[in-house]
């Protein structure tokens, strides 16, 4: 997979009311970045449907491996990463624009997303759009 001037996404297991608007999510992603192709690394328990979810979405590569998505991260340059609000991002790696869109998941008043207490790291920033998102050089 390409690790320059992309845009990344890594997934988590989530519940349905919780895919509906990661998917509708990246939807807003490839509309925002037309040219661009979405790869997603999925969460090793991301369920099969999800799964197949996902690699049907037009505008995307999945890439399914158990590779920490830590390492991936490490060997990306200029490019935009995004999740929702997993760990993978407390890897920091400088020449990537880091985004959680945890208020996409927020929003939908979830009683389990509404105990998540997120501490946001200097290096993340916070959205709920997809073009807030800007790739380092812009």
């Amino acid at each position: 997979f390409p690790t320059e001037n992309e845009i990344y996404f890594f997934n988590q297991p989530l519940k349905p009311l919780l895919v509906k608007a990661e998917y509708k999510f990246l939807q807003d992603v490839i509309n925002s970045y037309p040219e661009k192709v979405i790869i997603i690394k999925l969460h090793p328990l991301t369920s099969p449907d999800i799964k197949l979810l996902y690699q049907n979405l037009s505008g995307t590569k999945v890439i399914d491996s158990n590779i920490p998505a830590e390492v991936l991260l490490l060997s990306l340059n200029n490019c935009i990463v995004f999740t929702g609000w997993s760990a993978v991002l407390i890897t920091e790696n400088n020449s990537c624009n880091y985004y959680f869109n945890y208020p996409i998941y927020k929003k939908l008043n979830d009683r389990a997303i509404n105990q998540i207490n997120i501490v946001n790291l200097n290096h993340i920033t916070m959205i709920s759009s997809a073009n807030e998102m800007k790739f380092p050089n812009e």
